[in-house]
């Protein structure tokens, strides 16, 4: 076979998820063609699919020295690098890549893949991101153990650095209203310097105190802010839109939560609440308008992944009650950028699932078909048997529920050596028509070629009880049984010693 026909063979079985299969052709291609840098950057992909990421990272390396200024080189090199775990590395082949192709997707992705993957390993970061929660700003101006810090422009200002960038906690864990903030958000009180200090002094006097009469101070009472009145008021008003949602009051749900949305319209989840009312409304459209407000008020205030990753999933949601599968999909892709989980990745692939099922209904066409077929018949008749595949399985994109055109591809296939994938579509097409006799000699003559003798004869029986004077059949019959026999003679000498 020539360089092509066995990569044609590889992406074949590439795209059926063969992946060993595909490594064996691809492998074969690159005896005859060592310097074919498609090859080996195929072949890498190969190898990551199937957990070797060493032997692909061996691959994306070859083909970068083969082809320089090739980007998907150095996306193979990423990929197999950031699956090996060494992402500064990985880091490094993507921005190297980007040189020679500064707009490819796929290396901005894998990058940004990577770079996400470098934050959420960091242990900073995950406990950083607790400084984005939605109630940070409402514990700060209420708590009382931040009182002495809210008014602090310093202390804002450490805040805000961390929530654009979460690893910068590693920095601050030191100052005495950081660790206090992070005691509120986790629920429980982290000692400071300070606490070790008053602690110290406490001891020391102990000895020395006098007791003397309790005296009563006076309560000190802060004026609350403006700004802090109002979130406290958006959250009541929250909680309210809850209770009226459950209650499944929908018109009430929606005029509390537009009020939080007033009083504080810097927070995204009460855009998120309405929008999830206007889901429950059917009211699709103006649930996907609510949604991209919160997404676009959550980015500017540094809003959690996972809650703008909600916001795209509901918007993915709202599409396909709409039949919009093509928006679903990349609304659910989009999702999983920012954070992913099952519920977004199992979303994704039943729609596109069913993209996939509508748009191979959307292509049957028997004429088409019938063309296809013709042409394959063609080409197998003058020995182009990777043509007639190709035509052969257009035609059954075409037409599927014919069950000749699976009984011909075979027959390609079996010319090719491809007697596994031979073997599939005798099965596929016996299936469709079990007692079609070209199909059971096809599996007959697939079996006895892989030495599957018992397999072979059964098929063959088979097809005579279809047409008991087939030619074709008694002779594959006889010869297997022959071989049958061949095999027990030798098993029996084996055993007796001979």
């Amino acid at each position: 076979m020539s360089v092509e026909e066995l990569k044609a063979i590889g992406n074949s079985a590439f795209s059926a998820k063969d992946y060993a299969k595909a490594v064996d052709y691809f492998s074969k291609a690159i005896e005859l063609a060592p310097d074919n840098h498609i090859l080996y950057s195929n072949r890498s992909a190969c190898y990551a699919s199937l957990g070797s990421y060493d032997l692909a990272l061996t691959d994306a390396n070859k083909t970068i020295e083969l082809k320089k200024d090739w980007s998907k080189g150095y996306s193979r090199k990423g990929a197999a690098l950031a699956y090996l775990n060494k992402y500064d590395e990985a880091v490094e082949a993507y921005n190297e890549g980007l040189k020679y192709d500064p707009q490819s997707e796929l290396l901005k992705k894998g990058l940004e893949d990577v770079r996400r993957q470098i934050s959420d390993s960091n242990p900073f970061t995950q406990l950083g991101n607790l400084l984005n929660k939605p109630e940070v700003w409402l514990k700060i101006s209420t708590a009382p153990s931040l009182a002495k810090y809210k008014s602090d422009p310093s202390f804002i200002n450490k805040v805000r650095m961390i929530q654009s960038d979460p690893k910068l906690l590693s920095s601050y864990l030191s100052d005495p209203g950081i660790m206090a903030l992070l005691s509120e958000l986790m629920g429980f009180h982290m000692p400071t310097a300070e606490d070790e200090k008053e602690n110290y002094e406490k001891e020391s006097n102990k000895d020395n105190e006098k007791k003397e009469p309790e005296k009563s101070e006076p309560e000190i009472v802060e004026d609350e802010s403006e700004e802090t009145r109002a979130r406290k008021n958006a959250l009541e008003e929250k909680e309210k839109g809850n209770k009226a949602y459950k209650k499944r009051d929908f018109e009430a749900a929606i005029s509390h939560y537009q009020k939080a949305t007033e009083l504080d319209p810097n927070n995204c989840i009460y855009y998120s609440n309405l929008a999830a009312v206007y889901f429950e409304m059917k009211e699709y459209a103006k649930c996907r308008e609510i949604c991209e407000k919160a997404i676009e008020v959550g980015q500017d205030n540094y809003a959690d992944f996972s809650v703008i990753a909600k916001l795209y999933l509901r918007m993915g949601n709202a599409y396909l009650k709409e039949d919009n599968l093509e928006e679903a999909v990349r609304m659910f892709n989009k999702s999983l950028l920012e954070n992913r989980t099952k519920e977004a990745l199992t979303k994704l692939r039943e729609t596109e699932n069913l993209l996939k099922e509508r748009k191979e209904k959307e292509y049957i066409d028997p004429n088409i078909s019938l063309e296809e077929k013709a042409k394959g018949n063609e080409f197998y008749a003058n020995g182009k048997h990777p043509e007639a595949v190709k035509c052969y399985t257009e035609a059954i994109r075409r037409n599927p529920k014919d069950h000749v055109l699976y009984s011909n591809r075979a027959a390609a296939l079996m010319a090719l050596g491809e007697f596994p994938s031979a073997l599939r579509d005798c099965a596929k097409c016996l299936e469709l028509k079990p007692d079609f006799v070209k199909a059971l000699i096809r599996q007959g003559r697939c079996y006895f070629t892989m030495k599957e003798y018992t397999l072979s004869f059964e098929a063959y029986e088979k097809a005579l009880k279809v047409d008991k004077n087939n030619e074709d059949a008694i002779y594959g019959c006889q010869r297997a049984l022959m071989m049958m026999q061949a095999q027990q003679q030798q098993q029996q000498q084996q055993a007796e010693g001979k």
